[in-house]
């Protein structure tokens, strides 16, 4: 082999250390296992060996003094990666896995110097407690390691011990064969091989992991906790996963889609977000890595308003703290005449516990009156008295209620004694329907979306049909407007009205539309005179529809609603009135001040200052000239209108005299309108955000002492630009 061969294949062994130095920072925590650092630290050893060997062929061949591989001196890189990479992997491994025993640590080739064995010795260490398995499938790898490592293997112990912390460590009701067995030397044997052969079965145990994966609830509201959960469950799972020797890391795309079904909307929106344009598939490391990023937002967040909650709690009770404080000082000051204008009605204190309903000495909710009564008569008692409708209090609103406490039936915002029962039909929303009935709902005991609210009719139906209903606080005023006289008439006799006070003004408690009409109405009819009214029969009963006899009214009241607004009219004012004007209007003396300064003004040095900045770039082959005019970039589009390829960027100066080396800098506006109205910024996709998440960074930074900033000079000029996109960034330079 070659030197040439042999150079090359030294620096693809410097690229292989590097990429594992890289994928050793990007990997998980949960990667990081005992056989990864064995194999890591494998390989790393291999790579090194290798290297070396060749090394050795390379110089002792005829290289030249002068060759690329001797002056970059490659070896030098090799060997400064090589042992950051081994004491890194070394130092992390004995930081995850430290050494349980003396016999351990000499194995692993450290040796403890005299001044550590002396502070092992004198530390206290507390007791462990004997390793408990709960009997789950799930909990059986960390109970055997644990139970594995500090008894079974333990040589200090003898079986009879041992058989005595596994009966301890095995739950009561689960493996009763187990602990029914003599405690025995023999026997121990026998019952640890039970126990592992019952409950070291992968297939069952991957069962019951994919199960508690499955199993996780879709989060509702975006809370660290509640993701922190998700995270670690997953994360769990992946591990044992990978224990039984599954092929996870290669295929666990479906675990972050999965995942990301469960999440909140507005962490899923932002996942959306943060993959962008991307057409790789992601995988569940991705999705570790943004909802661990994503989690510094949300503890930072969560743990400010937690912290605006106490001030705000704090100052509320120095308030009250206050006011107290300035009541037991004035009523310690002595007797003055001071007037005051102050209007308060005098309550004898013997009334003030007075039941507002029967006038006993004693509270509404112990009122036997009260308690006798339904749920929909309590609530119609409560809103005549306008009572709280938590805490039944008179002295403020259910808005304004500082209660905790809630219904016990239903945990909803209103007492106890107030709660409607609801009977639940059918799987849907089922909904008996009742031309009467005394239910009346309000915005505290009102049913649920999706629930079934049954309301009886006065006729025996045992029709059900399913609606949408609006659960309003009031429908309408009470119909009819006013009382009238019952007649009897012939043709409605022996019938079994829906509503049998139908001339009686009472509460209306659901409307129906047209759609349900028809489905309630039944063939039957009975017609009487021509001013008579006409009987329909319908599930709910017999309906009477037509003119009755009634009083006359001495007034008659109508109400006409009407409104007629130009929507988009308003809506386009609006906006034009909040839009800032892209260009300022200007005089005509303006317009002259403007062209005279720009044909009088010159400025010689700064011109020949630009003009250096134009002619590096022109060394540094940044920029060349152009080639082509605007007109051979003129085109026309598929629907025959004319488009340019090209685009003219305007530059200007900015001067900055207290620098040292770049006193002028030349920027491009690429911001600027063009003749269409637009400009090269506005027809360019901007593409995903690429920086990181500045709160974030913020909060990484309070993880280390120092903090490093650094740029790179002069980044964008070296970027180079395809000949077809280059068209798009010429600019125009008068020369001296």
């Amino acid at each position: 082999m070659g030197d040439t061969a042999l150079i090359k294949l030294q620096v693809n062994l410097l690229a292989s250390l590097e990429k594992i130095h890289v994928n050793f920072k990007k990997d998980s925590l949960g990667r990081k296992t005992k056989t990864y650092f064995q194999q890591r630290l494998k390989r790393v050893d291999e790579l090194n060996e290798e290297f070396r060997s060749t090394h050795k062929s390379i110089v002792c061949s005829d290289i030249k003094s002068d060759d690329e591989y001797l002056t970059t001196d490659i070896a030098s890189q090799f060997e400064e990666l090589h042992l950051e990479l081994f004491c890194l992997l070394t130092q992390r491994h004995d930081e995850l896995f430290p050494p349980t025993s003396e016999k351990e640590e000499t194995k692993s080739g450290t040796q403890p110097t005299s001044s550590q064995v002396r502070f092992v010795a004198s530390t206290q260490f507390p007791r462990l407690p004997v390793p408990s398995f709960s009997g789950k499938f799930t909990d059986w790898a960390s109970f055997h390691d644990s139970f594995n490592r500090l008894i079974h293997n333990n040589i200090e112990l003898n079986p009879i011990q041992k058989f005595h912390y596994l009966k301890q460590a095995l739950p009561l009701e689960r493996d009763l064969d187990i602990q029914q067995m003599l405690l025995t030397e023999a026997n121990y044997t026998t019952a640890w091989d039970l126990l592992v052969k019952r409950y070291n079965n992968p297939r069952i145990i991957f069962s019951h992991h994919m199960n508690t994966l499955y199993n996780l609830p879709v989060l509702v509201k975006e809370k660290s906790d509640d993701i922190k959960t998700l995270l670690n469950v997953a994360n769990v799972c992946v591990n044992e996963f990978k224990r039984l020797k599954l092929p996870i890391g290669e295929c666990d795309h479906w675990i972050a889609h999965y995942l990301t079904k469960k999440l909140p909307t507005e962490t899923h929106s932002a996942w959306e977000r943060h993959l962008g344009s991307k057409i790789e598939i992601p995988t569940f490391f991705d999705l570790e890595e943004f909802l661990t990023i994503r989690l510094f937002t949300i503890d930072a967040i969560e743990n400010r308003s937690l912290a605006f909650n106490a001030t705000s709690s704090r100052m509320l009770s120095n308030d009250i703290k206050n006011r107290h404080l300035y009541k037991s000082k004035s009523s310690a000051r002595p007797t003055h005449n001071v007037k005051a204008h102050h209007a308060a009605t005098k309550v004898n204190p013997s009334s003030q516990d007075c039941c507002g309903l029967c006038g006993q000495a004693h509270i509404l909710r112990r009122c036997p009156m009260f308690l006798s009564k339904d749920c929909f008569e309590r609530k119609g008692i409560v809103d005549k008295a306008k009572l709280c409708l938590n805490c039944l209090s008179k002295s403020h609103a259910l808005s304004q209620c500082t209660s905790s406490k809630n219904c016990i039936q239903c945990g909803q915002r209103h007492h106890t004694l107030l709660h409607f029962p609801r009977t639940s039909l059918t799987n849907t929303a089922a909904l008996p329907l009742a031309q009467h009935t005394s239910t009346s709902f309000n915005s505290a005991s009102a049913p649920a979306q999706g629930q079934v609210a049954p309301i009886n009719s006065h006729a025996m139906s045992t029709s059900a049909f399913d609606l949408s209903a609006y659960v309003l606080k009031q429908l309408t005023t009470e119909l009819p407007s006013r009382r009238s006289v019952p007649q009897q008439l012939s043709h409605l006799q022996g019938l079994t009205l829906a509503d049998p006070l139908y001339y009686q003004p009472k509460k209306i408690d659901l409307i129906l539309g047209a759609d349900m009409v028809a489905q309630i109405l039944l063939p039957e009819m009975r017609i009487g005179a021509f001013d008579q009214p006409i009987a329909q029969k319908t599930h709910l009963g017999w309906i009477l529809l037509g003119r009755i006899d009634s009083p006359p009214s001495s007034a008659i009241t109508v109400r006409c609603h009407h409104a007629n607004l130009e929507l988009e009219a308003l809506v386009q004012k609006f906006y034009e009135n909040e839009q800032v004007p892209t260009e300022t209007p200007m005089s005509e003396q303006d317009k002259w001040c403007e062209e005279f300064f720009q044909k009088t003004h010159h400025d010689e040095t700064l011109h020949g200052q630009y003009m250096e900045g134009i002619e590096d770039y022109f060394h540094l082959n940044q920029i060349v000239p152009a080639t082509t005019s605007e007109d051979q970039h003129y085109l026309l589009t598929a629907s025959n209108k004319p488009t340019f390829t090209s685009c003219v960027l305007p530059h200007h100066a900015v001067v900055k005299k207290d620098r040292s080396n770049t006193k002028v800098r030349i920027v491009y506006d690429a911001s600027s309108k063009t003749s269409n109205g637009r400009s090269l910024n506005d027809m360019l996709c901007t593409g995903p955000p690429l920086q990181n998440d500045l709160p974030a960074v913020i909060l990484n930074w309070r993880l280390h002492k120092f903090v490093f900033l650094a740029d790179i000079q002069k980044m964008y000029r070296c970027i180079d630009m395809h000949q077809d996109d280059a068209q798009y960034q010429r600019i125009t330079v008068s020369p001296l």
